[in-house]
């Protein structure tokens, strides 16, 4: 009990500064991999979670479409430029939010066990309608929760903070005109009863017919029923009429919020700048703050057996990680900052290979009237032709509604150093946002140059188009360098529901592998700098090499998601690929290319499979490559013993066999995964694996085995 005690002064004293002298680190949390932040927008319906990733990743379906507590988000990542970056995605992480904000929502997952199909899974206090959808430019996830019960209680307090009541006012109106007091209250009874629509006809006849207090209220009243029933731009028009006719009035300020949060939702879920201002600081002449985060620790043992052998440890480390985000905001000014990393501790070589690694590490700041944004240290951004995380500065400028001018400089991160700036290599860049100028259209173009060790590493210039509505949206993304004159990146994006139940993506991409920099002309030259080259090579030389080093690839995938009924639905895909050839120079031997590759797979997902709180998932995949077949068959089964306690099973079985000769491998992997919810901002969680591999190469057969552990906690503030 004693940890617990802790753990609860911890939760009660925790603020920016004592987490971060407590800590003094920053932690390689997934959230910081993958997931930028989440946000909190409250709607007229409930409210809507925009989960925020800093790479585009294709939204392929969510699961249960009935009424839920477990919400299952199946994603795809498609545009990860560093090898290195896409394999460190294999991890499963709890994000943080606004807890401040009211909601339902009691934990939110990222799992990325299976690094190209990640998921995100939501858990409520109760069971709730969703609305699940990609953002235009597929770098969120937009969840849309209809919550009933908040939303009453939300137009309750509307109700009782809006002044004069309105049982006072149909009093009021009696002993001047019975029959229009009638009228109101009929009005009240169908607000009551959510029918919006009659409650707009019979509120109208109360305005036209009424005068001072009276018809004041019931043209707020109008503009609040056609919000409620989802006529957000008849809404703003009443509201705006509002404003116009009583700007000096007690409701002026109740109504400019309700005008403000519709502007807002309208908004595409990304930087908000005056939005953002117009929705939370209007007339605020105090500074509002918001602190919320959670800390973690969590002990990681490996150990495998190889046959006829001693057992050998492979891991043993404790990892201690601190998340959170700091606000303050007052009229037009909003501050903040996050901060995300961890401390790895190596207990097998007694701290000697211990690390500290920044994550994000960055603080930003509004003008919202201005339309001013900046925000600088470390952070992460894979847009407009930025390859990942980096140390520098964002910056900002919202020309108008349609209009958005973006400059960047930083130092990119070096992945072999993260705890340091990587100050030998840095890059300047220009882009635009255009938005909104024809109906679901949004346009991105950009220009950005990059030195390394004073030599250009790169040059490219490039952008996005985006389109949505309500059936279909596509997503292309280019990116060319001129310095090589070569086309880095091309990418094309499409998703179509043509059909109640049916759903289809198409995704092209051809691309550079690695991307083109002049950096390329290090690989197999035993050094790891380019500087290291420059005495023996000039810098056309060193951008030959890089080209000799990069290989063409290209894919095309085409996956279909099927909808059976209310708790199941298939998702099956194939994929075509090829990698082109790399060229031999400078005593490094290129690589050939490979043959025409195809890879087959089927996802079906259930619920209420054998309890009313499970999930099952079972996946199959064929992959046939230029050098052998692999078959791997993966089960994933999750079920609730009341709300507390969670039991997860995994199976993953691969048979992999080779094309050039008679060597194959079985790989047999289960696990469980158990987390208990002591309260709702405590959890304790324990992963227990056991690993079974059987390998045959020359004629040799042998069997390793192995086991894998972790056990930790998460605490959120």
């Amino acid at each position: 009990m004693n940890i617990l005690v802790n753990l609860v002064k911890i939760r009660r004293l925790c603020s920016p500064l004592w987490a971060a002298l407590v800590f003094g680190l920053i932690s390689q949390t997934l959230s910081a991999q993958i997931v930028d932040n989440v946000d909190v927008v409250p709607t007229t319906e409930g409210y809507d979670l925009e989960i925020h990733f800093i790479t585009p990743l294709r939204y392929q379906n969510y699961a249960p479409t009935q009424p839920t507590k477990t919400l299952d988000i199946f994603l795809k990542i498609e545009n990860i430029a560093d090898q290195t970056f896409y394999n460190s995605l294999n991890e499963s992480v709890e994000l943080s939010w606004d807890n401040s904000i009211p909601t339902a929502l009691v934990e939110l997952t990222y799992d990325g066990e299976l690094a190209d199909n990640p998921r995100i899974t939501a858990r409520f206090k109760r069971a709730l309608t969703f609305n699940v959808r990609a953002s235009k430019d597929l770098r969120a996830v937009i969840i849309s929760v209809i919550d009933p019960q908040l939303a009453q209680t939300q137009a309750n307090q509307q109700q009782s903070s809006s002044g004069t009541s309105i049982d006072l006012l149909i009093a009021k109106l009696q002993e001047e005109d019975v029959a229009l007091a009638k009228i109101l209250q009929q009005a009240n009874q169908s607000m009551l009863d959510k029918d919006y629509s009659k409650a707009v006809r019979l509120l109208s006849k109360v305005r036209d017919e009424s005068s001072g207090e009276v018809q004041q209220r019931a043209q707020e009243l109008i503009g609040v029923s056609r919000e409620f029933n989802g006529q957000l731009a008849q809404a703003k028009a009443e509201y705006t009429q509002y404003l116009q006719d009583y700007p000096n009035s007690e409701g002026a300020l109740r109504v400019k919020q309700r005008l403000a949060a519709i502007i807002t939702a309208a908004q595409q879920p990304k930087q908000r700048l005056r939005a953002a201002k117009n929705s939370k600081q209007i007339n605020n002449d105090e500074w509002q703050t918001q602190f919320y985060g959670s800390v973690a620790q969590t002990y990681y043992r490996d150990e495998t057996t190889p046959e006829d052998q001693s057992s050998q440890l492979i891991r043993s480390d404790l990892n201690s990680d601190l998340d959170f985000v700091a606000k303050v905001n007052k009229g037009n000014v909003e501050l903040g900052t996050q901060f995300v990393g961890s401390y790895r501790n190596d207990l097998m070589t007694d701290g000697k290979g211990s690390e500290f690694i920044p994550s994000i590490a960055y603080v930003d700041g509004k003008l919202g009237e201005q339309g001013l944004y900046a925000r600088v240290g470390r952070q992460s951004f894979n847009s407009a032709g930025i390859l990942g995380r980096f140390d520098g500065a964002r910056l900002a400028y919202e020309v108008n509604d349609n209009y958005q001018i973006n400059a960047v400089l930083g130092y990119p991160v070096n992945y072999s150093d993260k705890s340091a700036i990587n100050s030998n290599v840095n890059f300047q860049g220009l882009s635009v946002d255009i938005s909104s100028i024809w109906t679901g259209w949004d346009f991105n173009a950009f220009y950005i140059s990059q030195q390394n060790h004073q030599v250009k590493d790169r040059e490219a210039m490039g952008g996005e188009i985006r389109f949505r509505d309500n059936k279909k949206s596509l997503f292309t993304l280019i990116d060319y360098d001129i310095l090589f004159n070569d086309l880095n990146i091309f990418l094309f994006i499409g998703n179509w529901n043509f059909s109640e139940s049916n759903n289809i993506n198409v995704v092209v991409d051809y691309r550079n592998s690695p991307i083109l920099t002049t950096n390329n002309a290090i690989q197999g030259q035993g050094v790891s700098s380019l500087d290291q080259l420059l005495e023996q090579y000039s810098e056309d030389e060193l951008q030959q090499l890089a080209r000799d080093r990069t290989a063409k690839s290209q894919s095309v995938t085409s996956s279909l998601t099927h909808q059976f009924n209310q708790d199941w639905q298939m998702v099956g895909e194939v994929t075509y690929s090829k990698y082109g050839e790399t060229l031999s120079s400078a005593g490094i031997e290129g690589y050939p290319a490979s043959d025409n590759e195809f890879m087959y797979s089927v996802q079906l997902v259930g619920n209420k499979v054998a309890f009313d709180t499970d999930t099952m998932i079972l996946s199959w995949r064929y992959s046939d490559s230029t050098r052998s077949t692999t078959h791997t068959l993966n089960t994933n089964w999750r079920f609730n013993i009341k709300n507390q306690f969670r039991i997860n099973p995994r199976l993953r079985l691969d048979y992999r066999k080779s094309k050039l000769n008679s060597d194959d491998r079985w790989m047999l992997r289960p696990l469980i995964r158990l987390d208990y919810r002591y309260e709702r901002w405590l959890k304790f969680e324990m992963d227990l694996g056991y690993e079974w591999l059987n390998e045959t190469f020359s004629e040799i057969d042998r069997t390793t085995t192995g086991y894998f552990v972790s056990i930790g906690y998460r605490a959120q503030f």
